[in-house]
């Protein structure tokens, strides 16, 4: 019969994001990536579209879909893959608060309306105005604000 050996692993308690405990320095875009990517790659999957049909679906080539099904994001932005959620039918939210409080956070809507994109941004204390010219810049046709 085999001896039981009695030696402890050690080991390191995550921050929750493997970049970051690896010391890559932009290791909070690389998580976003990443999170984001899991989730188009399974709604594809889920649709059991080809590389093909994605690719016609998102507005990217055939090896773009490779390389994100592969999970090689460098050519990839977050934007440019919270658009491909939206392609897919999806809903993006993007919650900001303050650290410590407990308060309704800062919340960030993408909606597709009529193929552009919707802006809805809440604050808790106030209204957020937001002019044509910013408008324009980032490339949104209408803005509702609550």
């Amino acid at each position: 019969m085999a001896k039981k050996r009695n030696k402890k692993m050690e080991f390191e308690v995550s921050s929750g994001n493997v970049f970051s405990d690896l010391g890559f320095p932009d290791a909070a875009e690389l998580d976003i990536k990443l999170r984001l990517a899991v989730e188009i790659v399974r709604l594809i999957n889920a649709r059991r579209l080809s590389q093909v049909a994605a690719a016609a679906l998102l507005k990217i080539n055939q090896p773009k879909v490779s390389a994100l099904k592969n999970y090689k994001l460098d050519g990839f932005s977050v934007e440019r893959l919270m658009t491909f959620l939206l392609c897919l039918g999806q809903d993006v939210e993007i919650r900001i608060r303050s650290h410590g409080k407990s308060d309704t956070p800062l919340e960030f809507t993408l909606q597709p309306i009529n193929g552009w994109l919707t802006q809805t941004v809440e604050i808790i204390t106030g209204r957020l105005a937001m002019g044509s010219l910013a408008r324009r810049q980032i490339g949104l046709r209408e803005i509702n604000l609550s």
